[in-house]
């Protein structure tokens, strides 16, 4: 596939992720594109706070975990009931083979077992299923810090629910390393509705 060297070659309804400083995150969905500018809409909240001649960091998804990053310049803003912004074109995409990784502060309680892989085919053994709490205190769409008092075995897995404001997400992870009692957990087979789910988590809570 060739690869997207301005924003003019976006498409609608894409989704594109913007850092703001002094603010934070915010997913914008692509309304129109043309040859002098595209536009967008977002939350009234983050849209307000946008003024002509604001530079934004941005990035599009691509396929298969790749990205392209790029900045942009606001050209104006309809903020009333619409909350639309309106973008001048970059023509300095810059294609990234991975997806920027944000990563935010928080503390989510998480209820989970341990088990492990039984042998080649995959076959998991639950015998003597102990559930374990522990708290959640960095979280990205890919990844969590887990702080925990129990001692978790490096290389085996864990299976627990998380409860965020917007759903409720079944988590299958591998602990890689720890810290103390901070442990590494990576994520396994998260389908892509759930890591949007992730990442609408994500962006709210970053906030500088």
């Amino acid at each position: 596939m060739k690869k997207m060297t301005s924003t003019s070659q976006l498409q609608e309804n894409q989704i594109l992720r913007v850092y703001l400083k002094g603010y934070g995150y915010a997913t914008l969905s692509i309304l129109d594109v043309n040859m002098e500018f595209f536009s967008a809409r977002g939350e009234k909240q983050f849209i307000s706070r946008l003024q002509k001649g604001d530079r934004l960091e941005a990035y599009v998804w691509s396929e298969k975990f790749s990205a392209y990053e790029f900045d942009v310049e606001v050209l104006g803003t309809l903020d009333d009931e619409l909350c639309i912004v309106f973008f001048k074109h970059s023509h300095d995409m810059r294609f990234s083979p991975q997806r920027k990784c944000l990563t935010a502060n928080v503390e989510l309680p998480f209820e989970f077992f341990i088990f492990e892989v039984a042998n080649k085919q995959k076959f998991i053994s639950l015998s003597q299923v102990e559930k374990l709490h522990g708290m959640i205190v960095k979280l990205s769409d890919r990844e969590a810090w887990l702080s925990c008092q129990n001692e978790l075995p490096l290389g085996k897995y864990v299976m627990g629910h998380l409860n965020l404001p917007n759903a409720n997400i079944e988590l299958i992870a591998k602990v890689e390393r720890s810290s103390e009692r901070d442990y590494y957990l990576k994520f396994i087979g998260l389908r892509e509705r759930e890591r949007e789910k992730l990442l609408e988590f994500v962006f709210r809570a970053y906030r500088e």
